[in-house]
C-alpha cells in the first residue's frame, strides 16, 4: 500500500485570501479524514505541495490501503483544495490526472500475519540483532518498533508492531463508528508492519519521481523488491506452550518457559525457591528435571515469515463495511 506522499502539483491560484492559510505565511497543515496533512504554496502561485498520507486521509485509517498511487495523490489533491477554497483550473486537473506532478517522497507498506503476538516481538529483536551484527544504522524505540538508516535522506525501512501502534494512537470512531474499530483493532492482531521510505534520491535513481512512472503494479512490484532485498539469517524460536499455561501463576509460567529455552535453572533461582517451583509443577505433571520434549520448542526463520507469498491483502470484510478507499481515475 502506498502509505506517504510528498508530492509537487502543478496549480494556478491566487497566493492571497487562502482558508486556513496563516498570516504572511503560504503553508497550513489541515485536517483531512483521519489525519492532517501540510499544504504549501510554491514559487508565486503556480504550484501546490502536499505531503501527508493519502490513505489515512481518504479511509479514515492506514492499517491497509490501495497500491495506486496516482489515483491516491489525485483524490487527495482535489480533497485538500476542496478545503482550502481552491478552484483548480482545467489545464492543471488534466495534468494532474496525466500524472504530471514530482514527487519527493513515497512510503510503501506490507502486513505480515505472524504465528503470535510474542513471535512478533522476537522477530522484531532478532531483525534489529541481525542488522547490528552487520555494523548497520538501526534505531530501536520501546523493543516494538526498529528502523534501518532512519534518518537517512536516501532510503529507510521501519518495522513494528502493528497492534500496539492502533492502541497507541486510536482510531478515529466519530469517523470509522466504534463497531468498524473493533473489527479493524482484531484485525491488527500478531500483525508485523514493515514500510520503505524512498526520499527524492532514492526516487530519482529508480526513474520513479514523477507520478506519471507509477502504476499499480510497479507500486506492488518495489514492495515485493524491497522485501525480498531483506536477508535476515535469524530465526524465531516458538514454545509450544499447554493449553492451561494462561491460568498458572505468574511464577510457574516464568520459570516453566526458562526450562523450556533450556536455561540453568540452578544458576537462575535460590534452591529453595527452585524446589517449591518444582513441587508445584510436579502437581500438574511437569518435571522440570529432565529436559523437556524435542517437540515442545521449535523454529522458524524470519526469511520465510516474511516471504512475499505470505502478505496479508485487503480482507472482505473492509470492502463491505466501506473501510476500503479505492481511488477514483478521470
Amino acid at each position: 500500500m502506498i502509505d506517504y506522499i510528498a508530492a509537487k502539483f502543478p496549480c494556478k491560484h491566487d497566493t492571497v485570501g487562502i482558508k486556513h492559510f496563516r498570516q504572511n505565511y503560504r503553508s497550513c497543515r489541515i485536517k483531512v479524514g483521519g489525519t492532517t496533512i501540510e499544504v504549501k504554496s510554491l514559487e508565486q502561485g503556480r504550484f501546490i505541495a502536499i505531503s501527508g498520507n493519502p490513505v489515512k486521509s481518504l479511509q479514515g485509517h492506514n492499517i491497509f490501503g490501495s497500491n495506486d498511487l496516482r489515483g491516491l495523490c489525485r483524490d487527495l489533491f482535489l480533497l485538500a483544495m476542496k478545503e482550502l477554497g481552491i478552484n483548480v483550473k482545467r489545464s492543471d486537473q488534466a495534468a494532474i490526472d496525466a500524472g504530471q506532478y514530482s514527487l519527493s517522497r513515497v512510503d510503501l507498506a506490507l502486513n505480515f500475519r505472524l504465528p503470535s503476538e510474542e513471535i512478533v516481538s522476537k522477530a522484531i529483536r532478532e531483525i534489529e540483532w541481525h542488522w547490528r551484527e552487520n555494523d548497520l544504522n538501526v534505531s530501536n524505540y520501546g523493543r516494538e518498533t526498529v528502523y534501518l538508516n532512519q534518518h537517512s535522506k536516501v532510503a529507510s525501512t521501519k518495522i513494528y508492531d502493528k497492534r500496539k501502534e492502533v492502541l497507541a494512537h486510536p482510531l478515529p470512531e466519530n469517523l470509522l463508528g466504534k463497531e468498524s474499530c473493533n473489527r479493524l483493532r482484531r484485525y491488527t492482531g500478531k500483525l508485523l508492519r514493515v514500510e520503505f521510505v524512498l526520499r527524492s534520491t532514492a526516487l530519482r535513481k529508480l526513474n520513479m519521481n514523477i507520478g506519471a512512472k507509477w502504476t499499480t503494479q510497479k507500486a506492488k512490484s518495489l514492495i515485493q523488491d524491497n522485501i525480498k532485498s531483506l536477508i535476515i539469517a535469524r530465526d524465531v524460536q516458538i514454545l509450544h506452550l499447554p493449553e492451561e499455561y494462561k491460568t498458572w501463576k505468574p511464577e510457574l509460567r516464568q520459570i516453566y518457559r526458562l526450562w523450556l529455552q533450556g536455561n540453568d535453572l540452578d544458576v537462575l533461582f535460590e534452591k529453595k525457591t527452585l524446589q517449591r517451583r518444582r513441587k508445584a509443577l510436579l502437581e500438574i505433571g511437569i518435571d522440570i528435571r529432565i529436559p523437556p520434549a524435542a517437540d515442545r520448542v521449535s523454529t522458524v526463520s524470519i526469511s520465510s515469515l516474511l516471504a512475499v507469498e505470505n502478505a496479508k491483502q485487503v480482507p472482505r470484510f473492509a470492502k463491505r463495511r466501506g473501510l476500503f478507499y479505492k481511488p477514483t481515475r478521470p
